[in-house]
């Protein structure tokens, strides 16, 4: 029972967090579904975690350019002092 409890405590952290749970976030908590899920959706289940890595990938290669950017600004403005 208390398994049970700590999983539906984990969902109303996340929730709190993200204010709204999709399939990949309520699998990753609970665990895999007691009957299999259709072929269908475990692709779709993929696409999301590949989609998530490369936005992940976008955000700090965003990062990395910014941080440059402030660099480069700042060797300019000493330059020209």
């Amino acid at each position: 029972m208390n398994s049970k409890r700590e999983k539906i405590e984990e969902l109303a952290v996340r929730l709190l967090e993200k204010e709204t749970l999709a399939l990949p976030d309520i699998v990753e908590i609970l665990g895999p579904r007691p009957f299999p899920m259709k072929n269908n959706i475990l692709e779709y289940l993929e696409e999301l975690k590949e989609r998530v890595k490369e936005d992940e990938q976008i955000k700090i290669k965003e990062e990395e350019d910014a941080k440059l950017h402030a660099a480069y600004s700042e060797e300019e403005i000493e330059e020209s002092a």
